[in-house]
């Protein structure tokens, strides 16, 4: 088993396996030991995409795992995004969206249960965004939102394009750069916008206008 140094980008645990996003590589972690995917090829991040199939986000795109014989192992490496994949989150329609600080978002859809058969969709400031630079993806309440150098945005499936999602820019405004969101347990939503770091009630008729915020937490946009 192989014992990791350097930097660490993250811990996911998916189902009984605990997974380790690292500059050497990605990590299955098991009885204080740890074993190496890909040795040489960073991983920020992994995603169950089903329980015999996962997809990791490393240094230079996807990779899909595959569980067979009980055992993990690199399954094939997705075509058409060579890109570092640092932020990606799955929605409740099994699409995996990924953001790029200078790219814009990617969507990846998987076509058949093997998921060899992959569909990715490139999405810039032509397709809705503000712009092309600082957009990031989160997983609110099973969809995609991205916060952009302008407020937040959804993907609108009739139109195949990106547009302003008025609940959140109700409160959190629509000219300032949303650089995080988080939701929690309840459904309330933390957030950074702006220079401002707060909380987002929710009720049951959606985001509330009123947003709770942190005045002590405060920096400068640049």
């Amino acid at each position: 088993m192989a014992q990791s140094d350097g930097q660490v980008w993250g811990l996911s645990s998916l189902g009984s396996d605990l997974w380790m996003g690292h500059h050497e590589g990605l990590f299955r972690i098991l009885n204080n030991n740890s074993r190496v995917y890909g040795a040489g090829l960073g991983a920020w991040t992994v995603i169950s995409l089903d329980e015999n199939h996962l997809l990791e986000g490393g240094y230079d795109g996807l990779m899909v795992y595959q569980k067979k014989d009980n055992e993990w192992q690199r399954f094939f490496k997705i075509n058409g995004l060579n890109e570092s994949c640092r932020i990606a989150i799955k929605d409740d329609a099994n699409q995996i969206w990924v953001s790029h600080p200078y790219r814009g978002v990617y969507k990846v859809s998987f076509d058949d249960k093997d998921r060899k058969k992959v569909k990715i969709d490139h999405f810039t400031a032509a397709n809705g965004l503000p712009s092309d630079l600082n957009n990031y993806v989160f997983n609110i309440a099973g969809k995609a939102v991205i916060g952009t150098e302008k407020g937040v945005y959804r993907f609108d499936t009739s139109k195949s394009r990106f547009v302003p999602a008025v609940d959140f820019n109700q409160s959190l405004g629509d000219k300032v750069r949303v650089k995080y969101l988080k939701e929690d347990q309840e459904g309330n939503i933390w957030f950074a916008a702006g220079a401002e770091v707060g909380l987002l009630k929710i009720d049951d008729l959606g985001l509330e206008k009123k947003a709770k915020k942190s005045s002590s937490l405060n920096w400068s946009e640049n």
